[in-house]
C-alpha cells in the first residue's frame, strides 16, 4: 500500500544524506497548523510587518500568547516564499543549526544554499563570519524574496549561532526577511 501524499500546504523535499550532515526531522520545517476555531486578531494582522518591511521582525511574548500562530497568519497573508524552522535546545550546535537552516530554505526554494551546505559537510567548520558570508551569498542568487522564521528562538543558547545570525543581519541579503519568534528577546 503506497504512503499517503503529504498535505498540499507542505512541499516535498529531497533531503539526501550526501548534502546534509545530520538526519533532518522534517516536521520541524513546517509552521503550525491553524485551527478552525482560531480567534483572529484583525488589529494585529492589519499592522503586520512580517515579511513586508525591513530585514528582521521580532515576535516576543510569554508562552501561550499565540506568537507562532500570529507569525503563521502574517506569513500566509504576505504571499512570499517562507521557510519555517521550529527550534529545540539541540539546535544550539552550529553545524546542526546550519543543516536545519539549509533544509528549511530548500523547503522554500529548491537547491538553495549550495555553498553553505558544502561548508557544513567539511570536518571543521570555517569561522562564523565566513559561514555567514557564504549564506548571504547563496541567498543573493535567489530571484525571489524569502521569509525565514525561527520559531522558539529562546531555545538557542550557543554564542556561535547568535554570532552567525548577527553577521547575517549586519549585511543581510536584499531578498531575506528573518523572523524571530521567542519567549524572550535575543541578545
Amino acid at each position: 500500500m503506497p504512503a499517503p501524499p503529504e498535505p498540499k500546504t507542505r512541499r516535498n523535499v529531497c533531503l539526501m544524506s550526501e548534502t546534509l550532515p545530520i538526519p533532518i526531522i522534517r516536521s520541524k520545517l513546517y509552521p503550525p497548523d491553524i485551527s478552525a476555531d482560531l480567534v483572529s486578531r484583525e488589529r494585529l494582522l492589519t499592522s503586520n510587518s512580517i515579511g513586508t518591511g525591513g530585514r528582521m521582525t521580532l515576535v516576543s511574548a510569554p508562552a501561550g500568547y499565540g506568537k507562532s500562530t500570529y507569525a503563521r497568519q502574517c506569513i500566509s497573508a504576505c504571499g512570499c516564499a517562507s521557510a519555517w524552522l521550529s527550534l529545540d535546545p539541540e539546535d544550539s550546535d552550529l553545524r546542526r543549526f546550519l543543516a536545519y537552516v539549509v533544509a528549511t530554505m530548500r523547503n522554500a526554494v529548491a537547491d538553495c544554499c549550495p555553498e553553505i551546505a558544502e561548508h557544513i559537510q567539511s570536518s571543521m567548520l570555517p569561522p562564523v563570519e565566513e559561514l555567514a558570508g557564504a549564506f548571504c551569498n547563496d541567498l543573493d542568487h535567489l530571484n525571489e524574496c524569502v521569509t525565514l522564521v525561527f520559531d522558539d528562538f529562546h531555545q538557542i543558547s550557543a554564542s556561535p549561532v547568535h554570532d552567525f545570525l548577527n553577521h547575517v543581519l549586519k549585511r543581510p541579503p536584499r531578498n531575506l526577511h528573518i523572523v524571530f519568534v521567542t519567549r524572550r528577546d535575543p541578545r
